[in-house]
């Protein structure tokens, strides 16, 4: 994605929506847009389900993203680079146990 240099973030998106900014200008990133998000949607179902929420958000706008949507989906990478020693880490043991903590009050229930 070009942004390895960049700083990282420590969450993987703002508190705001992603709206469709049909206003906005479409700009080609420099990188491919769907293939990225591609990439993420595996590694949110295999190993970082705490960006499927940030990642979905972006796949909305596959077909139609401009300078937003794009600045959100480089802002979900930077928060991988600093969270790269996170993760779903198994060790095979004879017991399996999960401890698994969520971030969500099920809208204030």
């Amino acid at each position: 994605m070009g942004i390895e240099r960049t700083n990282p973030k420590s969450t993987p998106e703002e508190m705001e929506e992603l709206p469709a900014d049909k206003t906005g200008n479409l700009t080609e990133p420099p990188f491919n847009y769907a293939s990225v998000l591609e990439m993420l949607q595996y590694l949110h179902g295999h190993a970082r389900p705490g960006i499927s929420f940030s990642v979905s958000k972006c796949c909305r706008y596959i077909q139609r993203n401009n300078n937003m949507h794009i600045t959100a989906l480089a802002r979900i990478r930077r928060y991988l680079l600093k969270t790269s020693e996170k993760g779903i880490k198994l060790k095979p043991t004879s017991k399996l146990t999960v401890d698994f903590y969520v971030n969500t009050d099920f809208g204030g229930l």
